[in-house]
C-alpha cells in the first residue's frame, strides 16, 4: 500500500530540517507533498476511530449471522448451502471500493440505535441465481453460469433482490443479539460500490469474510462494517466475558451447560402456491393466496429445517397455536417418501 502523511498529525507544528514554525504566516498550515508521499485532507468535525486488532466480539457476531443467514439463503435459492466465517480484518473504505469485483451488490442497513451502518457484501453470481430462483428458474446447481453473466442487474431485478432484505436484516440483529439489541433497517441495495456513501473514503472499517458452499460451488460473501459505527460497543467487542455465558467459546461441561439456553428454529408451514411474477409484483394488503394443502390436512413442524412432528392449529385468543399429535420419526419420512414415489 502506498504510504500517506496527513495533511494535519501530531508532528506537523514541529520544526524541521528546513525550518521551524515561526516561518509560517499566521493562521495558515501549509503541507507540501514530498516523493513517495501524498497529502490527505483531515475532517477536524468527524471524531477519530481507533482501529485495535482482536475483536472477538465480532468474530461470534460472524458465527451467528452464518449459522442464521444460511437458513434463510437456502429457502431464497431453493437449494442446501453452507456458510463459514472465515475471519475479520480491517481495511479502509476506500481501499475495500477499489479491490472489491465487479458485479457485486451491497444490502445497506442502518443498526440503529447505533450511529452508522453496515453492508452484506455479495457477487453478481450469487444476484443473478437468486433473481432466476424467485423468478422460478429449473432448480439446478449454482456452479452451473447463468446466461448474460456479469451483465447488470435490471430495474424489476433489484426490486425483486429487496425482497430478501427483510430476512437478511433479521438474520444480522440475531448475529448481535449477545452484544446489544439492534434494529437493522435497509435502506438500499448498492450495485456500483463507488456509490455507497456508508462511510467516508478515508475511514477504517471491519471486514468480515464469509465462504458460501454449495455443492462444488464456492462464492464469497462479506459483512463490511465502519468503525465509527460500532464504537459505542468497543468495550463488549473488547471483552467479550461480559457477554451472555452461551454466547462465548465454550467446551466441555460448558457445553452442556449451556445448551438448554440454545436457540432453535421451529417452522410450521400452512401450505405453498404458485404463481407468477405478474401476480407476485402486484399483490397488495387483503389479497388471498390459494394454498396447495386441505384445510382438514395435518401440518408438519420443522426443526432447523428438519421435520420432526405432525399436528393441527388452534386458535387461542387473538394468537394462532400449533397441537402437536405425533412426532415424526426416520421411518415414518422414509415410507412418506416410497409412498409419494410409488405410481
Amino acid at each position: 500500500m502506498t504510504a500517506h502523511q496527513h495533511a494535519l498529525n501530531p508532528n506537523a507544528l514541529r520544526s524541521d530540517e528546513h525550518g521551524d514554525q515561526a516561518s509560517l504566516p499566521q493562521g495558515r498550515l501549509i503541507a507540501a507533498e514530498r516523493p513517495g508521499f501524498r497529502v490527505e485532507p483531515c475532517d477536524l468535525t468527524r471524531r477519530p476511530t481507533t482501529i485495535q486488532a482482536g475483536f472477538p466480539g465480532l468474530d461470534i457476531v460472524s458465527e451467528r449471522f452464518a449459522a442464521s443467514f444460511r437458513r434463510t439463503l437456502s429457502s431464497a435459492l431453493r437449494q442446501s448451502c453452507d456458510i463459514q466465517a472465515i475471519g475479520t480484518d480491517s481495511i479502509k473504505f476506500s481501499d475495500f471500493v477499489l479491490q472489491v469485483p465487479r458485479p457485486t451488490g451491497l444490502f445497506v442497513f442502518q443498526m440503529a440505535p447505533l450511529p452508522g451502518g453496515c453492508a452484506v457484501v455479495t457477487d453478481g453470481h450469487l444476484l443473478l441465481a437468486l433473481v432466476d430462483a424467485m423468478c422460478g428458474g429449473a432448480e439446478r446447481g449454482l456452479d452451473a453460469q447463468p446466461e448474460g453473466d456479469e451483465r447488470e442487474l435490471t430495474h424489476l431485478e433489484l426490486r425483486l433482490l429487496h425482497r430478501l432484505a427483510r430476512p437478511m436484516g433479521e438474520d444480522l440483529a440475531e448475529g448481535w443479539r449477545p452484544l446489544a439489541s439492534l434494529r437493522p433497517e435497509f435502506t438500499q441495495l448498492v450495485v456500483r460500490p463507488e456509490l455507497c456513501q456508508l462511510a467516508d473514503d478515508a475511514e477504517a472499517a471491519f471486514f468480515s469474510v464469509f465462504e458460501i458452499q454449495s455443492g462444488r460451488y464456492r462464492s464469497p460473501l462479506g459483512l463490511l462494517t465502519p468503525a465509527s459505527a460500532v464504537e459505542p460497543l468497543k468495550e463488549r467487542l473488547l471483552h467479550v466475558s461480559r457477554m451472555p455465558a452461551h454466547a462465548r467459546h465454550t467446551t466441555g461441561g460448558q457445553i452442556a451447560e449451556h445448551l438448554p439456553e440454545v436457540e432453535v428454529e421451529v417452522c410450521v408451514e400452512l401450505g405453498r402456491a404458485h404463481i407468477d411474477l405478474r401476480t407476485l409484483l402486484n399483490l397488495a394488503e387483503g389479497d388471498v393466496l390459494r394454498l396447495d394443502a386441505r384445510a382438514d390436512a395435518p401440518l408438519v413442524a420443522t426443526i432447523e429445517g428438519e421435520p420432526k412432528f405432525t399436528g393441527r392449529p388452534e386458535a387461542s385468543g387473538s394468537a394462532l397455536d400449533f397441537k402437536i399429535e405425533a412426532r415424526r420419526d426416520r421411518h415414518t419420512q422414509d415410507s412418506n417418501h416410497a409412498s409419494r414415489r410409488s405410481p
